[in-house]
């Protein structure tokens, strides 16, 4: 008998359209995903949504009207002049226009009805440290490609047990190569920001720290 057919995303793309500090050209990314196996991908600039006009263009310009690139954001959170730490967030049709604290940035990402996870949330500068314990997240990024160490996951892994919250894995691309480096594992098609929130609520996602399997290994698996 088949097993269920499995669908893999990466939560967390940068592209150089919108994130200065990306080399990944915005016109090849959606071949770059489908070529590592994924069924869809989230981009997350740096405090910038991506339209859903631009997202339209974009598939079409890919020849992949169906492909499901869905609009994510991530938000460096500051209180008074320090530096707290980046969260993703999904599920919104604005963010904020100003640096916000990272309680204040839950607010007003849960006010519409979004998600927050917490992205490389043990590297220094970069991520909320402790205040993933008290922080009002629905998830964590316990695997991220970029800044990966086996201790961490482990911790973080536990964070989620013990908070109950979702747990996922993402590539943070920045290069064209590490699309899909680290992914999520889901159980049905997310095809836009609501799907993928109701998935992470839900805890439909798993963690992944390798790209999918091949296509032909996926058909075979039903």
């Amino acid at each position: 008998m088949a097993t269920r057919r499995r669908f893999y995303y990466d939560f967390h793309i940068h592209t150089s359209r919108h994130s200065p500090c990306s080399s990944i050209p915005v016109e090849a990314v959606i071949a770059a995903a489908r070529k590592r196996g994924l069924d869809g991908i989230a981009l997350t600039e740096h405090g910038r949504l991506w339209s859903p006009a631009e997202i339209d263009a974009l598939k079409a310009e890919a020849g992949c009207p169906s492909f499901p690139v869905i609009p994510g954001c991530e938000l460096t959170t500051h209180s008074g002049d320090r530096t707290t730490g980046d969260l993703l967030v999904f599920g919104v049709q604005e963010i904020p226009t100003e640096p916000l604290s990272i309680d204040a940035t839950c607010r007003e990402v849960h006010g519409q009805g979004g998600i927050v996870i917490a992205a490389h949330p043990l590297v220094e500068v970069l991520g909320l440290g402790e205040e993933i314990y008290s922080a009002m997240i629905d998830g964590i990024e316990i695997a991220n490609h970029r800044y990966y160490s086996p201790q961490d996951m482990r911790r973080l892994a536990e964070v989620c047990q013990e908070q109950d919250l979702a747990s996922v894995a993402a590539s943070d691309a920045h290069s064209i190569g590490e699309v899909g480096a680290f992914c999520v594992e889901v159980d049905c098609l997310l095809e836009n920001d609501q799907d993928l929130v109701r998935a992470v609520l839900e805890r439909r996602c798993r963690p992944r720290l390798k790209p999918p399997p091949g296509r032909l290994r996926q058909r075979f698996r039903g």
